[in-house]
């Protein structure tokens, strides 16, 4: 008698693109877990994955894990595991969103990882995703001031501004005061 056994081999997720996958070199084109995003500062974009499926049937998917999410970003769906990962299900990912921290305009990349299993064999692949995003100019605070003015008396205004975005891509450059009547200074 001859008794064969078969190890699986892990295939891991459907490529995008009908090229198959190097499990060697996740990085191309068509890796389901890599994208690119661009969104502007304290904006909702698209986290852009997916969609993730095993190219073997037999095979199983486990959660998606995102590594690297900035302290503050916040993702649409999933659970923050409050280490900089997020654990996301497969079916989560459509209409995924991370949204950057407030007032932050710093690109980052993450990280994505899912585990691919049959049997008792398991492979985890992995992917990036690349967050451009925008500086956006907020507006800034004024305090007001209400003065009272007397006739042929010079009042000193004590104004004062401060920017409401600190990351460094804004700067308060000038002040300028409106409604003031034509000769009066």
């Amino acid at each position: 008698s001859l008794t064969i056994v078969m190890d699986a081999t892990i295939d891991g997720p459907e490529a995008l693109d009908d090229v198959p996958l190097d499990p060697n070199d996740l990085n191309l084109d068509g890796n389901p877990l890599t994208s690119q995003v661009m969104t502007d500062e304290d904006t909702a974009i698209a986290v852009d994955l997916g969609p993730i499926v095993a190219l073997d049937t037999n095979e199983t998917i486990s959660d998606i894990t995102l590594s690297d999410v900035p302290e503050g970003a916040v993702l649409s769906a999933g659970m923050n595991n409050n280490d900089g990962t997020w654990t996301v299900t497969v079916g989560e990912l459509d209409g995924l969103t991370i949204t950057p921290p407030l007032n932050v305009s710093d690109d980052f990349t993450l990280t994505t990882a899912v585990t691919f299993s049959e049997g008792d064999a398991s492979k985890t692949f992995t992917g990036s995703v690349v967050v451009v995003v925008n500086a956006i100019a907020d507006a800034n605070v004024l305090d007001d001031e209400i003065v009272q003015l007397y006739e042929d008396f010079t009042i000193p205004l004590q104004l004062s501004a401060e920017l409401t975005d600190v990351d460094g891509s804004a700067s308060l450059v000038s002040l300028v005061v409106e409604g003031v009547p034509e000769g009066e200074l």
